[in-house]
């Protein structure tokens, strides 16, 4: 089972303090999945000291939002999406999802 966890979204700007909290499933060490507004989103995330469930969000990365007009229960979803995801290998994941991107080029960095 996922653990569940906060994460603080935020502007992270001293003049703005308008922080919001969302409640996510850890599916790594720092990495985790939330849904907010019907959107599915995967991100990198970094544990908050001294707190065992509190993490931020990671804004030196890219955020992967997995799939839009979320309704049904956040724990069923990202528990089927984890599961999805952790039983295909790179290939059927670039075929079944990447390539049907609806437009624009997707750049990926991969050493060869």
């Amino acid at each position: 089972m996922l653990e569940q966890i906060c994460i603080v979204l935020g502007p992270y700007d001293a003049d703005d303090l308008s922080y919001e909290i969302a409640l996510g499933y850890l599916v790594d060490y720092n990495h985790a999945m939330y849904i907010t507004g019907g959107y599915l989103w995967f991100r990198k995330v970094r544990k908050i000291s001294d707190h065992s469930h509190l993490y931020t969000e990671s804004t030196d990365v890219a955020v992967i939002i997995l799939a839009t007009g979320v309704t049904r229960e956040d724990t069923i979803v990202i528990t089927e999406i984890f599961q999805k995801l952790k039983t295909m290998n790179a290939l059927e994941f670039l075929i079944s999802e990447l390539i049907n991107l609806a437009s624009g080029d997707l750049f990926l960095n991969m050493e060869i």
